[in-house]
């Protein structure tokens, strides 16, 4: 039994004395890394709702804010129309994301619409021309670690309508694209 409890003790203190020892050894937090660029412009195109083409571009004022600038048209769909949009955005870069980085962001946009499908013409007449709303621009970009180029899919979503009436019939605000862009490191 003595030697039981000395056993017991001589553990506990060994325990005692090694946790600190072992509590130190924490996992680091994950790094959020700077823009590996600070320009960007290239093309997008979306062939969900409307066949859009649409340059773009991104400006970054810090280490993940920027400004990204989109202009887009529509031809040849039922429903034509021109839409622009300045988004403020956040694109951070992680550590384990590699290559891939998420970003996300929001600012106003505007919608031009040149004509309803033929079966709406006679319900609604003749479009108004500047359909004002708020647009929320999301997605993941690609960019190879040895060439000046980055590949993306990104998303525009409208999250307020000025306009709700005129934009809902027109469908032609929602757009999911792939995108290829120059960067200027």
């Amino acid at each position: 039994m003595k030697y039981i409890l000395r056993a017991f003790l001589v553990s506990l203190l060994i325990t005692c004395f090694s946790a600190p020892l072992l509590a130190q050894e924490t996992m680091p937090e994950p790094r959020i890394y700077d823009s590996s660029y600070k320009i960007a412009a290239g093309i997008s195109y979306t062939a969900i709702k409307g066949n859009e083409a649409a340059l773009k571009a991104k400006y970054f004022v810090n280490r993940n804010i920027g400004f990204e600038a989109h202009a887009g048209s529509s031809t040849g769909s039922e429903v034509g129309y021109q839409d622009v949009y300045l988004a403020v955005i956040w694109q951070p870069h992680l550590e384990g994301m590699g290559l891939l980085r998420p970003f996300v962001g929001v600012g106003p946009a505007l919608l031009q619409l040149n004509s309803y499908p033929s079966n709406y013409r006679h319900l609604y007449g003749q479009p108004k021309k500047n359909n004002f709303y708020g647009v929320f621009p999301f997605g993941l970009e690609f960019s190879f670690a040895s060439l000046p180029v980055a590949l993306s899919l990104d998303c525009q979503l409208p999250f307020v309508k000025l306009t709700s009436d005129e934009l809902s019939r027109a469908k032609a605000y929602t757009t999911v694209g792939f995108g290829a862009k120059y960067l200027v490191r």
